[in-house]
C-alpha cells in the first residue's frame, strides 16, 4: 500500500530545553498517523522500519531474545522495550529473572513491554522534506536508504511552502507535506545521488569554515595574550631599549 510521508525536521531541543522533536505524519487513503522523533536514534529507526509504535505485556513463561547483530538480528533491542525500576528493597523472588536487566548506570529493571508494531521507510512511500536546513542529512539518508527498499524523498523550498501553507500554522507542516507531495507534486523536486553529492560539499565546507574561523579565534587569543606582556620584565624597560 503506498503512502505519503511528510516529516518536519527539528532539531530535538531550543537553547533553553524545550523540546521540539522532528515530526512525521503518515497519509494512507486520507487517514493521518503522526509520530514525534525525539532523539537522532529515534530518525535512525525510522530509517531503518524498526521504530516502535505499539507495545504489548510478555505472557506468562514468555522468553525474550535480545537483538545481536551476528547471532540473533532479529531479536528484540532492549531499548525499545518498557522497564520499571526494580527497588532496592523489593522482593525479586516472584520475578522472573531472565527478564531482569541491570544497566550499565547500576540501576536494575524489570521488562514489563515488548514492541509489537514498528514504523519506518517502506517500499512505495513517497517522503516529502523542506529544502535546505537542519533536514539535509536525515533527507540524503532517506533517499539513499528509499534507493534499497524502493521508497522516494521530495524536496520542496520553504517559499513554495509558505505560500501554500497560506494561513495554517507551521507547526502542522509535517501534516502538510504530506498532503502536498500528493495535490502539489509538481512544487517538489525528486531527491537523487547528485543532491546527496551537493549536501556532502556543503557539509565538507562548513566544516572548513569552522576549521578557519576557530584558527584565527585562536590566533587572535594568542596576539592578545603577548600584547605588553615585555613590560612584565623586572628590567624596567622595553628590551629593544636594554643595552648589554
Amino acid at each position: 500500500m503506498k503512502r505519503q510521508i511528510g516529516i518536519q525536521h527539528r532539531r530535538k531541543a531550543t537553547k533553553d530545553g524545550e523540546a521540539r522533536p522532528t515530526r512525521v505524519a503518515i497519509r494512507i487513503q486520507g487517514m493521518v498517523q503522526t509520530y514525534d522523533l525525539e532523539t537522532e536514534t529515534d530518525e535512525l529507526d525510522f530509517l531503518m522500519d524498526r521504530l516502535p509504535v505499539d507495545w504489548r505485556a510478555l505472557e506468562e513463561g514468555e522468553k525474550v531474545t535480545w537483538f545481536d547483530a551476528k547471532n540473533a538480528p532479529s531479536g528484540v533491542r532492549q531499548r525499545h522495550c518498557k522497564w520499571r525500576t526494580v527497588k532496592k528493597d523489593e522482593n525479586t523472588s516472584g520475578l522472573d529473572m531472565d527478564r531482569v536487566v541491570q544497566g550499565s548506570d547500576g540501576i536494575v529493571r524489570y521488562l514489563v513491554k515488548v514492541p509489537s508494531a514498528y514504523e519506518g521507510l517502506r517500499n512505495g512511500d513517497t517522503v516529502g522534506m523542506v529544502l535546505g536546513g537542519s533536514g539535509d542529512r536525515f533527507a540524503a539518508a532517506l533517499s539513499r536508504r528509499g534507493e534499497t527498499v524502493g521508497a522516494t524523498v521530495w524536496r520542496i523550498p520553504p517559499y513554495v511552502l509558505k505560500s501554500l501553507r497560506e494561513e495554517e500554522s507551521k507547526d502542522n507542516d509535517h501534516v502538510l507535506l504530506a498532503l502536498f507531495i500528493t495535490e502539489r507534486q509538481n512544487a517538489f523536486y525528486l531527491m537523487r545521488l547528485r543532491d546527496r553529492e551537493a549536501i556532502r560539499v556543503k557539509e565538507a565546507l562548513d566544516i572548513r569554515q569552522q576549521a578557519m574561523k576557530a584558527r584565527i579565534g585562536c590566533e587572535q587569543r594568542m596576539l592578545q595574550a603577548l600584547i605588553g606582556r615585555s613590560f612584565l620584565s623586572e628590567a624596567g624597560h622595553y628590551p629593544a631599549f636594554t643595552r648589554s
